[in-house]
């Protein structure tokens, strides 16, 4: 079974059914935005039934890197933890399958190097200076801990993740305030809000549109690879 782990239901908004479809080879887990969310999930994830074959991390991503745009995949090669020595390496085996995924369905990608940090990165300052503090071209706020979870239980794992702001793009505070009303599905409250603050407006609609974006990038991506998974014998059933 391979465990698709995503942090917020935005992130696997196109897999609907995608249990059903592939006869439970393949599962969806959302754990919550952070470190804590994620570890807890992981442990009971990955003490129970049935056991997963790969983990996959799966989600948004904010570019370090002026050459990643909004949708571009990233299949990451090392997970970097902010304000730590830590480095883990992701296990390459199933890197070719990924890409054939990918270019089936002529995704923009690139393998690059991302960052696990506790907060949203909001400003351009602040991902330059990650960008050169830790040479990643990429960042989140799960990967790393994703991946030592799998890599304590000896399951192998694969993070594909798509870029959702560029480096240029500044993120104001309340932008993480609206993510939190998105994920509880409030949309009424995120439309007054809206409606009473119409600066606001412009902001919105141009994160709603790079969404919609990378949860293409990300559907494509999933449902072609967990049809190759299976064909390649990858994952049984549950």
């Amino acid at each position: 079974m391979i465990a698709i782990v995503a942090a917020m239901k935005d992130e696997v908004a196109r897999l609907g059914g995608l249990s059903r479809r592939s006869k439970g080879r393949a599962q969806v887990t959302v754990t919550g935005v952070g470190k804590d969310k994620v570890v807890a999930t992981m442990e009971t994830l990955l003490q129970g039934k049935p056991y997963p074959s790969l983990v996959l991390s799966l989600g948004f991503a904010g570019a370090l890197s002026d050459d990643l745009n909004t949708g571009d995949l990233i299949l990451a090669r090392n997970l970097y933890l902010v304000e730590s020595d830590g480095v883990l390496e992701v296990d390459n085996r199933y890197y070719q399958l990924a890409e054939r995924a990918i270019n089936e369905n002529v995704l923009p990608y690139v393998r690059r190097d991302t960052l696990t940090v506790p907060n949203i990165v909001r400003t351009q300052a602040e991902r330059e200076r990650l960008a050169q503090t830790y040479n990643a071209q990429a960042v989140n706020m799960e990967d790393y801990w994703v991946c030592s979870a799998a890599a304590r239980a000896g399951v192998p794992f694969l993070s594909v993740r798509a870029v959702l702001d560029m480096t240029h793009q500044e993120l104001p505070q309340w932008v993480e305030e609206i993510m939190w009303q998105r994920e509880r599905r409030q949309g009424l409250r995120i439309l007054l809000s809206s409606l009473a603050r119409p600066t606001r407006i412009p902001k919105l609609l141009s994160l709603a549109r790079g969404v919609k974006r990378a949860q293409k990038s990300l559907g494509e991506f999933v449902r072609s690879f967990v049809a190759k998974a299976i064909e390649g014998g990858v994952c049984s059933p549950a």
